[in-house]
């Protein structure tokens, strides 16, 4: 029986713009400067990805929801955007249709926010691809033909989860590239089921995608992949990687795909993953790459443990954020953008069920080291299975560095969870031996 499917898509100029101010002294100020903000008045948020264009200076966050009604689901996505560097917020596109969607991804290249999405009849199966102008957020009409879209993956197999990836923070790189990565069921004939398409054309209306064979066969979930920023320093580095959960029988271990001159090369991280959530979370600048998850810790709670490498994915060694007592660190978000160093959001929870905190911490420079202490929020409670997504940001003016993290909040159950966004911001001079972190609203 055919399925009734109705999408909408609502230009910015028949929406209600909601603008969330933010005093001054929010972004000023010494230390680690930060205000929570929500993002629009939509709840039952899912997903949020963040984005920014670092010419502009623009943040972008795009949110999934699903809104139940009596006749059925109604799966959205909303782009919002800010022009002032997190101050305020405004809603400039919605996508809906009661098609399921179970994953979107977005990046930012040649002067457009690139956001990939799921879809389809009875599961989602196909990835399709949308594009909006930095300058305002507005979606590119002229993009894929008159609907404004692109169809890029359609296997005729369930899609469990999807990566968008760019050349956007290279400072090396003349040419931008976008990268869509899938990961589908796995198929009883063992066809390859981690699939990768690839285009150079970003700035023509509608552009060619060529996919790249990566021989994965057992991929099954918890993808992440990151552009090597700067890797042009050293020819032999590979300038995309790749991490996802397997499944090989024995075990299910945490991998990494290796994207460079030798071509693509599987690389096993952790033998067999045991965390809660099938999810991981790489990054990379020049010779260094951080790829976390979570780990079972002492039989009784959960923590977070990372692969590092210093020399571009040759030699790792595995650390861990290890909690005390029964709590949970959960659903990591890592971070090597910006030539700051490392930084890490992490849920924080006392038991799997029960809201959790966010929890950030970083480490300046490349070269290892101890971490700051991590910081746990106590204020905008979230649930363990949310994640939430931290992403380097172009500091202001006497600052050294800063982060920008996005993230769901709630009041009650999940269907309260509303979208939010925090900007971290270190100033000069510094004093103390840790971060002053605060991520309160």
């Amino acid at each position: 029986m055919t399925k009734p499917i109705s999408i909408l898509i609502v230009p910015a100029l028949a929406l209600l713009v909601v603008l969330i101010h933010l005093p001054d002294h929010a972004l000023a100020g010494p230390g680690l400067i930060n205000k929570a903000v929500r993002i629009g008045t939509r709840t039952g948020g899912e997903q949020v990805c963040l984005e920014h264009d670092a010419k502009t200076g623009n943040l972008f966050a795009v949110v999934r929801f699903t809104e139940s009604y009596p006749s059925g689901n109604t799966y959205i996505w909303t782009v919002n955007i800010s022009k002032d560097r997190g101050r305020t917020w405004q809603e400039t596109f919605v996508y809906q249709s009661t098609f399921e969607n179970n994953d979107i991804s977005t990046a930012v290249a040649g002067g457009y926010l690139w956001v990939g999405y799921t879809t389809g009849f009875d599961l989602p199966d196909k990835v399709f691809m949308r594009r909006f102008k930095i300058e305002d957020g507005l979606h590119d009409t002229t993009y894929g033909g008159p609907d404004g879209f692109q169809l890029i993956i359609d296997k005729s197999r369930p899609v469990n989860d999807i990566e968008v990836i760019t050349y956007q923070d290279s400072t090396a790189v003349n040419v931008y590239r976008v990268f869509v990565a899938a990961i589908l069921d796995i198929s009883a004939s063992h066809s390859a089921n981690l699939v990768l398409y690839n285009t150079i054309d970003i700035s023509t209306a509608t552009p060619a995608w060529t996919e790249w064979d990566t021989g994965v066969t057992n991929a099954l979930d918890g993808l992440s992949g990151t552009w090597n920023n700067n890797y042009y320093k050293n020819a032999l580095h590979n300038f995309c990687y790749l991490t996802y959960i397997a499944a090989t029988g024995q075990g299910q271990p945490v991998m990494i795909l290796k994207m460079g001159a030798s071509g693509l090369i599987p690389f096993q991280l952790e033998v067999n993953y045991d965390g809660l959530n099938y999810n991981t979370s790489v990054s990379a600048w020049n010779d260094t790459v951080i790829c976390a998850y979570e780990k079972s810790w002492n039989g009784t709670s959960f923590a977070v443990a990372y692969d590092i490498s210093y020399d571009g994915g040759i030699i790792w060694s595995t650390h861990t954020w290890s909690p005390t007592g029964s709590e949970y660190y959960l659903n990591p978000s890592v971070t090597a953008k910006g030539g700051y160093g490392t930084a890490i959001a992490m849920n924080h929870s006392f038991q799997y069920i029960s809201p959790a905190h966010l929890s950030f911490s970083q480490r300046q420079g490349y070269a290892g080291g101890a971490w700051e202490e991590p910081f746990i929020n106590p204020g905008n409670f979230m649930w363990p299975l949310f994640t939430s997504d931290l992403d380097w940001l172009p500091p202001l003016p006497g600052s050294e560095y800063a982060w920008g993290i996005t993230y769901l909040a709630l009041t009650s159950g999940w269907e309260t969870s509303i979208p939010h966004f925090v900007r971290l911001d270190h100033r000069r001079p510094f004093t103390g031996s840790g971060i002053n972190l605060l991520l309160t609203d």
